[in-house]
């Protein structure tokens, strides 16, 4: 029987600046409406979030934000507190409008639309609730022909769509039949996500490719103090949310063959319940020397304390269009060894960590095992590789210009078109 904890941790619920203010006020910046299902201070959504709350913070100097989101965080069933569901607020450089349930349905969202007057509109999500409605609003020309820039945020990916395959495909489906994605612009964050928009719209669809953006510049890479590295021992960190796509299980399979001392930490929201149950009962049949410690959702700087302290970041994962806790690792040291299903491949080679393919079980359990046996000496040098990955990967992309390439291509195409018929019509 394994020795296992349930451990949980302090919350952020607290926002930077809080002020109301009406959003309708004219502007010299392009106005941007941003459709994103949970905004800060959630953190439960994990990348998504980050990414749009990025955006916002980087080029709120350059583009007018409003932000429609949900009053509370993913999964919470109370609102933030101090948060007046139904009111626009200021929140940083944004003004952010935190629905209530009832404020997120289809002619709510219409008169927000109609209200701010954007000259573009940016969804975070393929499949959500709030792009699917958005996207029926435009169709039905019920707010205008207003240009719309999408990022799918991965969910396009072959590993998102095995999971619950048939509910989306059938969107998918019922979404080309109705011309719901006709005449909108893309954002993919990688080439790799690039091809897969492309195999759903088509060549001739509009795609831009801007990675997404990170709370570090260069000058913010640090090095950080690694924990010492004994051989037969490691501390190995998977933290995501527990949900099929991120393969919780298939990291318990090959730690279950491990030898020496392992202190296992999980740490994440568990977005299916079914997947959790599984998940503990492969729990209490692991090996004692396999200690395990599952933490929930933590806040990130909870998350990013816990990265610092690992060895080693381990997610085999189904596929990440980016990968934000991949780049928390390598920027503090932390090699990763993840799925070759990310943009962040060829990690053997730069000596940063290792991306393997999920078919090769054995291929798994032999590096894990590697990188338990391991020294002072290899780590450190693996440490240093893992943090020059993420200094040359910066060096290597303007961020925030990629993405204001992609916004303003979409608020020239609002320019003075916030009426008239949606494209299919």
């Amino acid at each position: 029987m394994t020795n296992w904890s349930l451990r949980v941790l302090g919350t952020e619920t607290s926002l930077p600046k809080v002020g109301c203010e009406c959003a309708s006020y004219p502007s010299e910046r392009p106005v941007v409406l941003v459709f994103s299902e949970y905004y800060e201070p959630g953190y439960r959504a994990g990348g998504a979030l980050r990414t749009v709350v990025n955006i916002v913070r980087q080029l709120g100097e350059r583009f007018d934000f409003r932000v429609v989101t949900r009053d509370r965080d993913k999964d919470d069933d109370r609102a933030y507190p101090g948060v007046t569901p139904g009111q626009w607020t200021r929140v940083g450089p944004a003004m952010v409008y935190y629905g209530s349930r009832a404020s997120v349905r289809l002619s709510p969202l219409a008169q927000l639309v109609r209200h701010v007057q954007p000259d573009a509109i940016y969804l975070n999500s393929f499949f959500s609730p709030f792009a699917r409605r958005v996207l029926l609003l435009r169709r039905c020309g019920r707010i205008g022909a207003l240009p719309v820039l999408l990022a799918p945020r991965g969910e396009l990916s072959s590993g998102a769509l095995s999971i619950k395959n048939a509910k989306k495909r059938a969107y998918m489906s019922i979404a080309a039949a109705a011309c719901l994605h006709d005449g909108l612009l893309w954002q993919a964050s990688s080439e790799l996500e690039e091809v897969e928009i492309r195999e759903y719209m088509g060549e001739g669809t509009t795609v831009f490719v801007a990675p997404d953006l990170v709370d570090y510049t260069q000058g913010e890479l640090q090095t950080h103090t690694r924990p010492a590295k004994a051989p037969a021992h490691a501390d190995i960190l998977f933290l995501s949310r527990i949900a099929p796509k991120k393969n919780l299980l298939f990291c318990l399979e090959v730690l279950s063959q491990m030898r020496g001392s392992i202190h296992f930490t999980i740490a994440g929201p568990a977005d299916d319940q079914h997947y959790w149950e599984r998940v503990r009962a492969r729990i209490g049949q692991m090996p004692a020397h396999i200690q395990i410690e599952y933490l929930g959702a933590v806040p990130p700087t909870i998350a990013r304390g816990l990265v610092e302290s690992a060895h080693f970041l381990f997610l085999p994962t189904l596929g990440e269009n980016f990968g934000h806790v991949i780049f928390e690792a390598l920027s503090r040291g932390v090699p990763p060894l993840i799925s070759d299903l990310t943009p962040w491949r060829g990690l053997a080679s730069a000596g940063a960590g290792w991306d393997l393919p999920l078919a090769s079980t054995d291929a798994w359990v032999s590096q894990l095992q590697a990188c338990v046996d391991m020294g002072q000496l290899e780590y450190d040098r693996l440490s240093h590789g893992a943090r020059e990955a993420a200094s040359s990967w910066l060096r290597n992309n303007d961020l925030a210009a990629a993405t204001a390439l992609a916004l303003d291509a979409a608020a020239r195409h609002g320019s003075g078109r916030r009426a008239g018929k949606p494209p299919c019509a």
